[in-house]
């Protein structure tokens, strides 16, 4: 099946697709990895997030402190950027070398 064809068949349900030449994702702990793809599931169009740490802690079944704990953590290696905000803070998952291959 091409990529047009399962785009096709999903039209009107949201997906993503993960660049499978990304091995470094495989390398990261596995909190990190939940907290990463809990705000790479909730990115709009620009590769934006504004989710709480109260939501990822919900969908990953962290705590909000270890998901504080593991967001900065996965800022420093590049996997996120925290843009900061004030009533919610703005992550992205596109940060620079996020679209080349780890």
């Amino acid at each position: 099946m091409t990529f047009d064809e399962i785009r096709d068949a999903l039209r009107g349900t949201p997906f993503k697709v993960l660049d499978c030449r990304r091995k470094g994702i495989l390398k990261l702990p596995g909190s990190q990895l939940r907290v990463w793809m809990a705000q790479w599931m909730r990115e709009n169009g620009m590769d934006e997030a504004w989710p709480s740490e109260e939501t990822i802690a919900e969908d990953t079944d962290l705590s909000p402190r270890s998901v504080r704990r593991n967001r900065k953590e996965l800022i420093k290696p590049g996997w996120l950027r925290h843009d900061g905000g004030y009533a919610s803070d703005r992550y992205h998952t596109s940060t620079p070398g996020a679209r080349n291959v780890r």
